[in-house]
């Protein structure tokens, strides 16, 4: 998936998502109406002592209607849940861009935030994935310093720090010189 896919994709969600925040609202209103009719009907109820047949249906209905509502709530609640999700997403496409990260390194991230994309963030597997895109885009991709290496340091340190290991100390300090 290319870099203008994943824009159409992710401004297509994020109005997706402002639409279903809008309704969100709406619904939080109209189960909040729903719930305060509900009381208030019982509590007539309570202080007449007898609820007429009246009563009893105008709370039947109420409850349906508050029932429905939470259902309505709790879908609300998941739209909005995908909305931050793509909130997200947005910020770590950019953040990617900004990395100026090396094209096949590049790529091999953009690959990863597309399965990243499609997980639920409740899933092991989604952290997992934030964290290898967050080393990604935090790596200093653009910054690199000489390489300084003194072979008789080198064996100094080796000889100090570590007892034995003659071949192994002999190995390292022949790759040295071969690299310098």
């Amino acid at each position: 998936m290319c870099s203008s896919d994943l824009d159409e994709s992710v401004k297509k969600a994020d109005e997706e998502a402002k639409a279903a925040k809008k309704t969100l609202d709406a619904k939080k209103e109209a189960l909040d109406a729903a719930e305060k009719k509900l009381e208030e009907k019982k509590a007539k109820v309570v202080e007449g002592g007898k609820a007429s047949a009246d009563d009893k249906a105008d709370i039947a209905k109420l409850k349906a209607e508050v029932s429905e509502a939470k259902k309505e709530q709790k879908e609300a609640d998941k739209a909005d849940a995908a909305a931050e999700k793509t909130e997200d997403a947005e910020k770590i496409k950019k953040k990617i861009k900004q990395a100026r990260m090396p094209k096949d390194v590049e790529k091999v991230a953009y690959k990863e935030f597309k399965r990243m994309s499609r997980m639920s963030p409740g899933a092991a597997e989604y952290t997992v994935s934030r964290t290898y895109l967050d080393w990604l885009i935090e790596l200093p991709w653009e910054k690199s310093t000489p390489d300084v290496i003194d072979v008789s340091r080198c064996a100094e340190i080796l000889d100090e720090d570590h007892y034995g290991l003659e071949k192994v100390k002999k190995r390292i300090i022949e790759i040295g010189r071969a690299h310098v």
